[in-house]
């Protein structure tokens, strides 16, 4: 067994790596494949968070949803009915901190990684000129942690050479869910998702899976396009709470990538106008990118403090579960 550890700035492509002496090449070309492997894999980015400046609680960039309109939310300035809020989150810098547990002789290996953003979260309230009446800005900084499993591909083969470049040797078998946090006082309890009239969850995650439960890489819940699914969140609210609604926000961002995404906003009002911290929304899946039969969509289910939102001596508190779907054509 083998323990190292791997930490990667990603905004100057920095390696420092720190082992004991007995560290072997076979052990090097292990790390580096599978640190190529978490690199690579969709399902373990976090691109699609960023909202590349304000906007719309809900939006879409770049995605074909089948002709569904953009719904605006509802989310307006405390004690006016003139000003709309328009939100975001701008990252500026990623840091990459992996901890490698390589048990060869099974044929199994552990990254315990561990990923830190920062940026700028601004918000700012608009008239229906589409002036700017008010904004403020706060910087953020997000902590995410998940463990991915790998399994060897040829345990038992002794013509495995890790330095040539013979191909990949190691697979990504399974992950938890990514978990996010930010600040202090909201937290995700569980998420669940539906089809659409179902009654019994395709998915449900609860604060006691993660860091804990392994997800198979294969496993994600598969979707059709244009398919229409319901979501729900429950969350904590330590407090002080802002006096507005539930005192939160959640929303689901998705996308296939940084350029090609989108978010929902859930909401917590039933029709009797009451709250409960039970967030629900719908959402139509895209299509997979052009020429693809089927894609991994990265999803994250993001609470986040209404203090945030509009206290400007209110530091950002916010949970995110790294919570990714596949779009899948039928008969594909």
């Amino acid at each position: 067994m083998m323990k190292r550890t791997i930490f990667l700035i990603m905004v100057t492509a920095l390696w420092v790596i720190g082992c004991d002496t007995a560290t072997t090449t076979n052990q090097d070309a292990i790390e580096s494949e599978l640190m190529k492997l978490i690199q690579d894999d969709e399902t373990l980015q976090l691109d699609g968070l960023d909202d590349n400046g304000v906007t719309d609680p809900d939006y879409e960039s770049g995605l074909d949803t089948d002709g569904l309109a953009r719904i605006l939310g509802d989310t307006l300035w405390p004690n006016t009915d003139q000003y709309r809020l328009r939100f975001g989150r701008r990252i500026t810098n990623r840091t990459l901190n992996v901890d490698f547990d390589i048990q060869e002789s099974e044929g199994l290996a552990y990254a315990h990684v561990t990923r830190t953003i920062q940026g700028i979260f601004r918000v700012i309230a608009i008239d229906s000129n589409e002036t700017i009446v008010d904004s403020l800005e706060k910087p953020f900084e997000s902590t995410f942690q998940r463990h991915i499993r790998f399994v060897q591909r040829d345990i038992n083969s002794d013509s495995v050479d890790y330095g040539q470049g013979h191909g990949r040797h190691w697979r990504v078998d399974a992950m938890t869910i990514g978990d996010g946090i930010t600040g202090t006082k909201v937290a995700l309890q569980e998420i669940r998702v539906y089809t659409l009239n179902a009654d019994t969850a395709v998915l449900t995650i609860t604060a006691d899976d993660i860091g804990t439960t392994y997800y198979g890489r294969d496993e994600l819940p598969s979707f059709v396009p244009g398919q229409i699914i319901r979501m729900e969140a429950d969350v904590a609210n330590l407090g002080p709470e802002f006096p507005l609604r539930s005192g939160e926000r959640v929303f689901y961002h998705y996308g296939r990538d940084r350029f090609h995404k989108g978010r929902k906003a859930l909401i917590d009002e039933d029709d009797a106008g009451n709250y409960d911290n039970t967030f629900v929304a719908f959402l139509r899946i895209p299509r997979p990118g052009p020429g693809m039969n089927h894609q991994v969509f990265r999803g994250f289910f993001d609470v986040i403090d209404m203090g945030s939102l509009f206290a400007e001596d209110e530091a950002v508190h916010n949970e995110i579960w790294t919570v990714p779907f596949r779009s899948h054509r039928r008969g594909h």
